[in-house]
């Protein structure tokens, strides 16, 4: 028969403790002591019975807890970590703010049934680090072929907001592309596809013409007045060269970035240009090859 409850083992050479709680004692036991053969336990446990063998410890029940009929299994469990707590707290001083606890304890967290407070040493994190990049070369991530949600990505990128990035990242970050990647970007760029408006007939690429032409067109003659106030919205005219442009251009391209700026030196005037080109050139291989359902195009 099952029995559940809480229990200790103890080491009779210099009293260290390890008190633990457990569905069923029978398993739990034998459980930590093949662990312990195997040389898999934890650090001081483990030193420990190397050093003092099987015979130097003694185990014990401090308490049997059995279940009740009217409470669910979440509901025991939840009764058995409180009172593995209060013999933590008790006997091994787990709530106390020192050092007690870890000089009478082979126990590593001092709260029950958690992982608080529990730190890795630095070559445990190294460890793990080098063992999560050999998986991932052979394995695929877990959000490989996923689409997050345009709300998953702003949480995302909000969790990096203010975060110190490395030297090492930084440079990434300005990486400057060889000369045979700008020409190759650029010439995704030129020979891109590109469609004719039916209204002012000018040739634009497809998202362009999907947002601004078709419908949206203020060449159409049939033209909504609402369509003409959201067209509004999303445009504006730069302070500097007095130019009509959508407003995330204006944004990148424009105003403060515009090369008409006179408060801008030669070199910042020039860098302005290198990262127009550099992004022209990006959207331009982004979307080549893309089908376009062109639902404003009569």
């Amino acid at each position: 028969m099952k029995q559940s409850g809480i229990y200790q083992f103890r080491c009779i050479v210099n009293d260290n403790k390890y008190i633990g709680s457990a569905f069923n004692l029978k398993y739990r036991k034998n459980n930590h002591l093949k662990r312990l053969k195997l040389g898999k336990h934890n650090k001081k446990f483990q030193k420990d019975f190397i050093e003092f063998k099987e015979e130097s410890f003694e185990y014990s029940i401090l308490e049997y807890v059995p279940m009740l009929e009217s409470e669910s299994k979440k509901e025991f469990k939840l009764r058995l970590i409180k009172k593995e707590q209060h013999y933590l707290d008790t006997i091994l001083f787990a709530s106390e703010d020192n050092n007690k606890f870890y000089k009478l304890a082979y126990n590593i967290l001092r709260k029950a049934d958690s992982t608080l407070g529990y730190l890795h040493t630095i070559d445990a994190i190294k460890e793990i680090g080098n063992r999560s990049r050999e998986y991932y070369k052979t394995h695929d991530g877990p959000n490989k072929g996923k689409n997050l949600s345009r709300e998953v990505c702003d949480n995302i990128s909000k969790g990096s907001e203010g975060k110190p990035k490395s030297k090492e990242h930084i440079e990434n970050m300005h990486h400057n592309h060889s000369i045979e990647t700008i020409e190759k970007l650029s010439i995704a760029g030129i020979n891109e596809e590109k469609f004719e408006c039916p209204y002012c007939y000018k040739f634009f690429k497809a998202g362009l013409l999907e947002a601004w032409h078709g419908d949206n067109c203020k060449e159409n003659p049939n033209i909504t007045q609402l369509q003409l106030d959201k067209r509004k919205q999303k445009r504006g005219i730069c302070i500097w060269c007095k130019e009509e442009r959508a407003v995330n251009i204006l944004k990148i391209f424009h105003n403060d970035n515009c090369k008409e700026n006179s408060n801008l030196t030669k070199e910042e005037k020039s860098t302005l240009i290198y990262e127009r080109f550099i992004r022209s050139s990006n959207a331009g291989k982004k979307n080549k090859g893309k089908k376009y359902k062109l639902k404003n195009v009569a």
